[in-house]
């Protein structure tokens, strides 16, 4: 069978052709799919802007909707994946190659074909080297044919028959020359015209991808959101929306870009198979000659060839495919951006409707209620002639107050005002949390050239949004919550106070009037009601108006932090800025990774430090006092001191006895019976509790509470007595001055647990046992129990020993002053007989501001502060309780001169508080902050004075004779040295004996722990 090029070719054309229209088929296919999906997305835009109507009455379901098809949009992303190593070839090479392959093994491998003389002319197209070998053709054929006819001759001459030239032939291998000029070009080909489209299908996403940008920033409509709140604006605004349909027509545009370049691809397949065809006929009389040898178009070249292409393809695949995985990435994390801004916006329009529309609304009639009722309880009493009808008209009027504030607190409790914003907070860090944590984006966009130069890089979304947007969006949030939280919680808290104010007015009126019956108490308690109801109804008007700016306030907050959060969050849509982004943020992990190694080799070298400094201090102050220190015998000294200190303790007596009778019973230093002032201490309770449970159990325990005179450690006992007595009413056994014979105490314990019939601690123990019922015992002040002397022990000890042995059928529960404990630890290692023991710390400068505080609004008053004249800063005036007044600093520098003055101890504290109390009106009040005292004498004082001081401490209370008998001296001397400390006022007198008064004490400890008199 005869083949020549142009039958070839013909052959060859339809098979090549449906390859070529297969394959891009395939491709047209492959993206229609994903584009339908897209457009039907669109659609549903456009079918939502149609009822702007219904979205002006409810917009939040806009976002909630047009949330939705972002959200399908975000799915759709994931398809958007071109360029795959695993089935790039089958896009592009398979389908040709498959025909082709099909088609060429029904032509033979190697066709010969003989070289006429025409084939020798000279053409227009032989390069020159053809050209110098065909001029000298003839030449070299006569040559063979002269030589051809000498061996002829030659033969003739031996008689043999003569032999025909060799017809001269081109021997052509088909196979490699079909591929080599046929498949090879269309493979080329079909690899730009992939790219070409490639090319296309990124401009189409890539201007998709910006009309949906526009068309998110549009549907948002964030800077008019404060419009979409006022009712009357809204229709205006939503119908705005009507322009977002003709962003909708630029996208069905652009989903129609690719249909230019879908009908000029065979134009330009033509064009080239034209190209292919010429080339391979050049070819196909060239080969088999010198001028196409088969190795110039077949075995290593082609090979070689095939081996490049197949190359040349991965690269730009990869490069592709980097391009198209940016291009997802960007999309996602646009997308991902989107349903965040989408979410923020609809949480933000929920939350402010909520709080304009179902905050106040709900609360301001009960508010009004309170000042109704408040109100004609003053109208009433103006009224009332006699004390039967006062009482009448305060117990009827105080039931209706305190129900209608109990229903205004639950009211405001069920506002929910704090949570919304909390829940708003938390939708806002819970939709970063959604966000992908990485995305590859475009750093640089590059797809004008082939392949494309684009520059990708990682970059860590969430992470970068969290530290750039959210957490500093997160502190505002907080501090607008903070401020809403003291907000509410003032007005909750004064609410309770009014509630407070009137339950104790009317207690301490009714007290008043029955200490005697006069008509002059009756009017002064008819005036101090009244005048404690106008506070209450100064107080309530003032949280109305309060409550009423509260969601005003909320809501420009939340809409300022929106707007913020927007722009924020559209820098993240530029890829510059993300780049850029994140520089700053490996940048700052970097610091702060230096600042954690630095703080953690400076830390070392400080505790290094600071471990010899003290004890250099310590050192230093011990040889100062022993060997340089004034000399402590100064009387002189001492008594001008004395005479101060009792001429300031009695002014404190005066002032205080001065104030309103009921800021005094607010401010009584008596234990508190019930929790309306008690705060803290919750810890401690649990601890005993869990004590209490371990004992249950079997474990033998015990419990010592330990604390300063002052610290509030009979208030404690008194609570945990209460916390037990719901489950067992504890056995009380009171120490109300000291005992330290062992007899006396061993009467005072067998008559607490009702054990009349035993005669000692033995028999004590075996009859407790017999009665086989555990109890809860609670035995206060066990420093009274022993005296500093070489038996003044004896008691304590057979108690302790006691303790210890009853331990399994009694849950002893033990208190001691602080530096009682630390000195029976070193006298008979008190610390063994019990577990842990409950140390009652001095309480915190805040911690003291909430104790008195919570006293002082119970009256009602409202506070000011006024600083000395010798002072540095200006005179202000503070009320007590408004909104954020308690975080001022004039109430903070006050109570941290307070704590420092009083060391931590409530007692003095309280003292101190009293005196710096200025001057009282109707209804307001003045602290001064001028109360210091220097009590640098107690440094002075005579040796035996100091050391007299010291052994009341450690045991409270100390007569004359157990002084005569701690210091081996005469009752008389005791007695003088005793009276001369209590006429100096260091010291108060009872019946039981001497104690320190509680002015002096905390200054007094400072100075003995100086003088390492006590520790």
């Amino acid at each position: 069978m005869k083949f020549e090029a142009d039958q070839i070719l013909k052959q060859l054309e339809p098979t090549v052709k449906s390859a070529i229209q297969d394959t891009f088929i395939l491709w047209q296919k492959y993206h229609k799919d994903r584009t339908f999906e897209i457009q039907s997305i669109l659609n549903a835009f456009k079918i939502l802007l149609v009822h702007t109507d219904s979205w002006a009455q409810n917009p939040h379901a806009l976002w909630e909707e047009l949330e939705k098809e972002i959200l399908n949009i975000r799915h759709w992303t994931n398809s958007i994946e071109y360029v795959n190593d695993a089935d790039v070839s089958e896009k592009i090479t398979v389908p040709l190659t498959t025909a082709l392959e099909a088609r060429v093994s029904e032509y033979p491998g190697e066709l010969r074909i003989l070289i006429n003389e025409s084939y020798w002319q000279i053409q227009e197209s032989d390069p020159i080297v053809s050209r110098i070998r065909k001029k000298w053709q003839p030449l070299k054929l006569r040559l063979i044919q002269k030589r051809h006819d000498m061996r002829n001759r030659y033969r003739d001459f031996r008689d043999k028959p003569p032999v025909s030239a060799k017809p001269e032939e081109r021997i052509i291998q088909l196979h490699p020359l079909l591929w080599f000029y046929i498949k090879n070009p269309l493979i080329q080909f079909l690899i730009q015209e992939w790219q070409k489209y490639l090319q296309a299908i990124s401009g189409q996403l890539s201007v998709l991808h910006l009309n949906l940008k526009e068309f998110t920033n549009k549907s948002l409509i964030l800077e008019d959101l404060p419009r979409v709140l006022n009712p009357e604006e809204k229709n205006d605004i939503f119908s705005s929306l009507f322009e977002l349909a003709e962003i909708l027509k630029n996208i069905d545009e652009t989903l129609q870009s690719l249909d230019k370049y879908d009908n000029s691809f065979m134009v330009r397949f033509d064009q080239r198979w034209k190209e292919i065809s010429k080339t391979f006929l050049i070819a196909w009389g060239r080969a088999g000659s010198f001028q196409l040898k088969s190795k110039a178009y077949g075995g290593e070249r082609l090979t070689h060839l095939e081996y490049s292409s197949t190359n040349r393809l991965k690269k730009h695949a990869a490069l592709w495919q980097q391009h198209f995985n940016a291009l997802r990435g960007d999309w996602q994390k646009d997308t991902e951006i989107s349903l965040l801004r989408y979410k923020v916006v609809r949480n933000l329009l929920v939350t402010a409707n909520l709080l304009n529309e179902g905050v106040y609304g709900k609360i301001e009639p009960f508010f009004t209620r309170v000042k109704d009722s408040l109100n004609l309880t003053t109208e009433q009493l103006s009224k009332v002639a006699d004390e039967s009808a006062f009482r009448e008209v305060v117990s009827v009027q105080r039931k209706t107050i305190l129900n209608d504030l109990q229903e205004l607190l639950e009211n405001i409790h069920s506002v929910h005002i704090v949570n919304l914003l909390k829940n708003n907070l938390q939708q806002l860090e819970s939709g970063a949390d959604s966000l992908g944590e990485e995305y590859i984006s475009f750093i640089r966009k590059d797809a004008d050239r082939l392949p494309p130069h684009s520059v990708t890089d990682i970059i860590p979304l969430q992470e970068l949004v969290k530290k750039e947007i959210f957490n500093p969006l997160r502190e505002k949030y907080l501090h607008t919550i903070r401020d809403i939280e003291i907000k509410v919680e003032y007005i909750l808290r004064v609410i309770s106070e009014i509630d407070q104010l009137i339950e104790f007015n009317s207690n301490s009126v009714f007290k008043l009037i029955d200490q005697s019956g006069d008509l002059p108490v009756f009017e002064r308690a008819r005036n101090e009601f009244s005048e404690g109801l106008s506070r209450a109804s100064k107080l309530t008007v003032s949280l109305q108006n309060e409550m009423a700016t509260m969601p005003a306030l909320c809501v420009g907050d939340l809409l300022k932090y929106g707007l913020e959060l927007e722009t924020d969050l559209e820098k993240f849509l530029v890829a510059e800025k993300l780049s850029r982004f994140k520089i700053q943020l490996k940048r700052k992990k970097r610091q702060e990774k230096n600042v954690r190694f630095f703080k953690k080799i400076t830390g070392f070298y400080n505790r290094i430090f600071i471990f010899i400094f003290k004890d250099s201090i310590k050192f230093i102050s011990h040889i100062w006092i022993q060997y340089f220190s004034p000399n402590p015998d100064l009387a002189k000294n001492g008594n001008g001191n004395g005479e101060k200190t009792q001429r300031y303790l009695k002014q404190t007596e005066l002032r205080i006895a001065s104030l309103p009778f009921i800021y005094q019973k607010l401010f009584h230093i008596d234990s508190l019976k019930d929790d309306q002032f008690f705060s803290g201490r919750k810890r401690e309770i649990d601890h005993i509790k869990n004590e209490y449970s371990r004992w249950k159990q079997k474990q033998r325990n015990a419990v010592a509470i330990i604390g300063e005179r002052g610290s509030g450690l009979t208030t404690f006992v008194h609570f945990i007595e209460r916390a037990f007595s719901e489950e067992q009413e504890p056995v009380k056994i009171f120490f109300e001055q000291p005992l330290n014979s062992d007899r006396e105490i061993f009467i005072r314990i067998r008559e607490a647990l009702r054990c009349s019939n035993a005669g000692d601690w033995q028999a004590l123990e075996s009859e407790v046992r017999e009665n086989q019922a555990q109890q809860i015992c609670v035995l206060e002040n066990i420093h009274y129990l022993y005296l500093k002397t070489i038996n003044g022990f004896k008691g304590l000890e057979n108690l302790l020993h006691f303790m210890s042995s009853t331990q399994d059928v009694i849950f002893w529960i033990s208190t001691c002053t602080l530096y009682s404990w630390r000195f029976l630890e070193k006298a008979i290692q008190i610390n063994t007989y019990f577990s842990k023991p409950v140390t009652l710390h001095n309480i915190s400068p805040e911690e003291l501001k909430s104790i008195i505080l919570r006293r002082h609004r119970a009256s009602g008053y409202h506070l000011n502060f006024d600083y000395p004249e010798s002072g540095s800063k200006p005179v202000h005036s503070v009320k007590a309780g408004t909104g954020s007044s308690v975080l001022t600093e004039q109430i903070n520098l006050y109570f941290e001169k307070l704590h420092q003055q009083a060391a931590g101890n409530i007692r003095t504290a309280i003292l101190i508080w009293l005196r710096s109390i200025k001057h009282f009106s109707k209804d307001q009040m003045t602290l001064s902050f001028d109360f210091n005292f220097d009590f640098d004498f107690l440094m002075r004082l005579q040796t035996e004075e100091i050391f007299t001081l010291g052994a009341i401490l450690h045991q409270e209370i100390l007569s004359a004779e157990n002084h005569a008998l701690i210091f081996n001296q005469s009752r008389e001397k005791s007695h003088m040295n005793l009276e001369k400390l209590f006429q100096t006022g260091l010291l108060m007198k009872t019946d039981a004996g001497y104690h320190i008064h509680p002015f002096i004490y905390r200054p007094l400890v400072q100075t003995l722990v100086k003088l390492n008199i006590i520790t």
